[in-house]
């Protein structure tokens, strides 16, 4: 006869898992993960004009130029990207995302220095990095 009674299981050590995962000091899974973190503090020089300008749009600046509607539209996506910078533990599922983010926030903002760590890294494991970049860009 099978037991259906639930299983016990080590519930502090799968909560302690989930908080390390939520602040992000839990180490990332992949290689896929540890790239999107490398590429989220490379872009994080963009924060401060992306909230430079979500302020702008908070005080009105742009209120000739934009509707209501696409005013409040610029601010979720703004947040939105200021998020994902801010968490680099979300991992390598938005990995494709953030690199389309990136050449956007390029082109807004070309005058950004970027921390290139994650650039060099691509330049000293070539193939391994691209190819790993590669499967989020098609």
């Amino acid at each position: 006869s099978s037991d259906l009674r639930p299983r016990k299981t080590d519930e502090p050590a799968a909560g302690r898992r989930a908080e390390l995962g939520r602040r992000g000091q839990a180490p990332p899974r992949s290689e896929g993960d540890r790239l999107f973190a490398e590429k989220c503090k490379e872009l994080q020089g963009f924060i401060k004009p992306l909230t430079e300008l979500l302020n702008g749009l908070r005080r009105g600046r742009f209120d000739r130029g934009l509707s209501s509607f696409q005013q409040s539209v610029a601010m979720d996506r703004i947040q939105r990207i200021v998020g994902v910078l801010q968490k680099p533990e979300m991992g390598e599922r938005y990995l494709g995302t953030l690199l389309q983010v990136e050449r956007m926030l390029k082109v807004w903002f070309p005058h950004v220095i970027m921390n290139s760590s994650c650039s060099a890294e691509c330049d000293q494991k070539d193939s391994k990095c691209k190819e790993q970049i590669g499967k989020h860009t098609s």
